[in-house]
């Protein structure tokens, strides 16, 4: 190896392995490198500087196996600490919202909490705008704690570990009514609802790979009891899509969370 730069970040002292070519960079000599840091000096990145730039095959390959690709002229002006292992340590969050009260906000009538002219219960009947469509309060309230504002607001605090309630306002996803008790419409304004929160944050290192063209990062950790295996895949030109599978037992297929739809409260956060 040319250089091996060592950066300290956060709790983890992470490494960055550079290899110089002097001319202009081909596909053979990318693969070598590739191999020669799978199998041999464990680094958490790889910089390859060519003097003459790279051929666009190399660069595919490269980029496959998130390796990262420098002109020798761009190298004296990089920032080297924007480089390491974007994802060679993750953090998986879990939020869980327990709702335990809630009340409305209708049109035509003051807070349901005090106003008897409306019942408000987890079963209470919500209705499309439209009419067509109906589901329960609880439903809509979990839709609506779902929200990634929502979920954010709870990782940002610094006494997220210990918090034990919430307490939220906010309104539903899409217009909806309820009947107050005479069976008269009443469109839903808002919400106020309050309840038990848990928080649990488990970090985990990530192994990488790659599948049919796109580069896949994976690890496994334990979070609430359950065992759980993160995968990142990512595809050249696209975003990467996280996601998650949690199980209960050695033997359950367990189940998929889509990390992009912040789906249930879980929420994977890169380490900074």
């Amino acid at each position: 190896m040319d250089v091996l730069i060592e950066i300290d970040s956060g709790h983890h002292k992470l490494k960055i392995g550079v290899e110089t070519i002097t001319g202009k960079a081909d596909t053979p000599w990318v693969e070598g490198m590739i191999c020669k840091h799978q199998h041999g000096v464990l680094t958490d990145k790889l910089l390859l500087v060519a003097g003459e730039g790279f051929y666009e095959p190399a660069k595919a390959k490269a980029r496959l196996h998130r390796v990262e690709t420098v002109e020798l002229e761009k190298a004296e002006t990089l920032d080297w600490t924007k480089l390491v292992g974007q994802y060679a340590k993750l953090w998986f969050a879990s939020v869980t919202l327990s709702p335990k009260k809630v009340s409305l906000t209708v049109e035509g009538l003051p807070d349901s909490a005090s106003e008897p002219g409306l019942d408000v219960s987890p079963k209470t009947r919500v209705f499309s705008a439209d009419g067509l469509r109906e589901t329960s309060l609880i439903s809509v309230v979990h839709q609506s704690l779902r929200n990634a504002q929502v979920l954010k607001t709870v990782y940002d605090r610094e006494d997220r570990e210990t918090l034990s309630r919430f307490d939220v306002h906010g309104t539903p996803a899409e217009g909806c009514y309820v009947l107050d008790r005479q069976g008269n419409p009443r469109v839903v304004t808002g919400f106020h609802v309050w309840g038990s929160l848990t928080f649990s944050i488990s970090p985990f290192d990530v192994e990488t790979s790659s599948y049919r063209g796109a580069a896949v990062g994976y690890g496994s950790f334990t979070i609430d009891g359950k065992d759980a295996l993160a995968t990142i895949i990512e595809e050249p030109g696209s975003k990467p899509k996280f996601s998650v599978n949690l199980s209960n037992s050695e033997n359950d297929p367990g189940r998929i969370i889509d990390l992009d739809d912040d789906v249930n409260g879980e929420k994977a956060c890169h380490e900074n």
